[in-house]
């Protein structure tokens, strides 16, 4: 019964799906677009690698693209003739990681139908495949397991809402005894888990730390906010949207080091976004009021800067005192671990509940949720007016990334058993 409904639902979402892209939107024209004839170009991909290892990766989108990569850019380095094709469910992931140059080939996961699975199955034929953290799709882990290929779970993480421990949930829970091994990022997640008699797991961290550790020592030096914040203090806020930055702007105003500096570097950046955001500063009587990033000359005298270009949030933490991260007054806060791999204090909105290390940081003094002008004003205060408090709460946030390091590693030993490197050398498939 659970089977058909699943059918059901998986057949009712492709066709709104469809419907919704005739319509115009356009992130479902890209997910019914980027799969049309899937099965040439997979195939066309695996021409020259007929007789090579084939590892496949999945990731629903981009944020759990950046919890695999460290593991798939491990594989890679371990194993530089193999196949490794990266899939994505959603168009966010692949429209901007669809060039990535560690894999052979990028494309969508078509819809989770026996058809559909079995055909990918047939072509793909992989050695073994890790979906990362969230992915459970039902007729390909089947499809997988009746062929007894191995299949992994990578930087899992389980909650007690979710419907695998639900009374109505077994057709999930006997989905999940199909996998391989499931690699958990903690033990409420293996506890859960236990109790339902589903034992083929281990605890292995969070990858994410090992893929901000690395981005943090390789970040670049930008030189227009070096030139920006000069001698001065900042304050660096990232992926944010309009509810942060109206409460930001509230308490950057009211702050009393008037030669402190915001950096703002909105989550989306289109025209009418950065525009929008401008208007909110824009002072009449003052031109000085704010600069844009993408200004030939930007103006230094700005209090404030809009970051209107992709691509550099991950090294500009760096250059700030205090860093707040957006998505915290919405649907929940963005990525607070590259902030804290820089070993820079973290403020953030409310929305925080669904993140294990937002509380583990708040827990260990490094982060702060602030919920209106005057908390904000008095914790970044706090922090401003006494540089020992300061230093003291930066480096709580670099230890404790330095403390949950390792996972990419042990889930490789785990998976591969150590084994020995080939020859150098691996040849990407050109993009259709």
């Amino acid at each position: 019964m659970m089977r058909i409904l699943y059918n059901l639902v998986i057949l009712l979402y492709t066709f709104s799906i469809k419907v919704a892209a005739l319509f115009g939107n356009e992130k479902a024209k890209l997910w019914v677009k980027g799969r049309r004839q899937w099965f040439k170009q997979l195939e066309s991909s695996l021409l020259n690698f007929k007789e090579a290892d084939r590892y496949w990766f999945h990731c629903a989108s981009l944020g759990e693209f950046e919890q695999g990569r460290s593991l798939i850019e491990k594989v890679r380095k371990e194993f530089p003739d193999a196949y490794i094709l990266l899939t994505f469910f959603s168009p966010s992931g692949y429209e901007i990681r669809k060039q990535y140059s560690e894999v052979n080939f990028v494309s969508y996961l078509p819809a989770d139908t026996k058809k559909n699975a079995k055909k990918f199955i047939n072509i793909l034929n992989p050695k073994k495949t890790f979906f990362i953290k969230y992915e459970f799709w039902y007729h390909y882990i089947n499809e997988l397991d009746k062929r007894k290929k191995p299949i992994y779970i990578v930087s899992a993480i389980f909650r007690p809402q979710q419907i695998f421990f639900k009374w109505y949930g077994g057709f999930y829970r006997k989905l999940l005894k199909k996998i391989t091994h499931i690699f958990l990022q903690d033990k409420n997640s293996s506890h859960l888990l236990l109790e339902k008699d589903i034992t083929n797991i281990s605890i292995s961290g969070d990858t994410r730390f090992d893929r901000v550790q690395k981005i943090s020592a390789e970040a670049k030096s930008i030189k227009k906010l070096d030139e920006f914040i000069g001698e001065n203090r900042s304050i660096i806020a990232g992926s944010t949207w309009p509810e942060d930055e109206d409460l930001l702007l509230k308490v950057f105003y009211t702050l009393e080091d008037k030669n402190l500096k915001l950096i703002i570097v909105p989550h989306e950046v289109s025209a009418t976004r950065i525009n929008s955001l401008k208007s909110k500063i824009n002072d009449p009587a003052n031109s000085n009021s704010v600069t844009l990033y993408s200004d030939s000359i930007s103006n230094l005298k700005a209090p404030i800067m809009i970051v209107d270009t992709i691509g550099i949030l991950s090294s500009a933490y760096k250059y700030a005192t205090i860093t707040y991260v957006g998505g915290g007054f919405d649907k929940g806060i963005h990525n607070i671990l590259e902030p804290a791999a820089h070993g820079k204090p973290i403020f953030f909105g409310p929305q925080y509940n669904n993140f294990k290390e937002a509380h583990e940081l708040i827990s260990n003094g490094s982060a702060f949720c602030i919920t209106d002008t005057l908390n904000g004003k008095r914790l970044i205060e706090k922090l401003l007016k006494n540089q020992s408090l300061l230093e003291t709460t930066s480096k709580n946030a670099s230890d404790y990334v330095n403390q949950n390091i390792g996972a990419t590693d042990k889930i490789f030993k785990s998976v591969f058993n150590q084994p020995k490197k080939k020859s150098p050398g691996f040849q990407q498939t050109i993009e259709y």
